[in-house]
């Protein structure tokens, strides 16, 4: 069975969270579906609902809104299906985002230097506190390819 990839982006600021993940998802082939944990339709008519995603970030309650695409873009590495996943909890918010390590179509170096380029490329647009890679779950630091510009300990 193969393992779970995420990359983590802690602590996005309310105000870049929707164009956040606007940026994640225009990196996408395709959507293929969204939900909420609260009742916000953030799917309709096989559409992602934006205006409901943005309803839902400013909602004053702890919340998930999950979005599943296919043929997700970081930096030349392409993922065959991911799943993106935005979490409100306590007035914070992070992005992650998961896939199978089967579907990294790069292995090895070439393709953690790919995630970190492109966290690096968010960082300077989108305002948030940390971000890493590794294996779910990677808040173990101990399975992590690379926290914020540090590489490891996983290679």
């Amino acid at each position: 069975m193969a393992g779970l990839l995420e990359i983590v982006f802690e602590d996005v600021t309310q105000e870049v969270m929707l164009p956040f993940l606007e940026r994640v998802v225009s990196d996408a082939e395709s959507v293929v579906s969204a939900e909420c944990s609260e009742d916000f339709w953030v799917w309709k008519n096989g559409q992602i609902q934006l205006d409901a995603i943005s309803a839902a970030i400013e909602f004053d309650e702890d919340l998930s809104v999950l979005v599943n695409v296919r043929g997700l873009r970081f930096m030349g590495v392409i993922v065959n299906s991911a799943l993106i996943r935005v979490l409100k909890y306590q007035g914070k918010f992070d992005l992650d985002i998961s896939f199978d390590e089967h579907d990294f179509w790069l292995c090895g170096v070439g393709a953690v230097n790919a995630l970190l380029a492109y966290s690096k490329a968010a960082a300077k647009k989108f305002e948030f506190v940390s971000c890493y890679f590794g294996m779910e779950p990677a808040s173990d630091e101990a399975t992590r390819f690379f926290t914020n510009d540090i590489l490891g300990p996983l290679k």
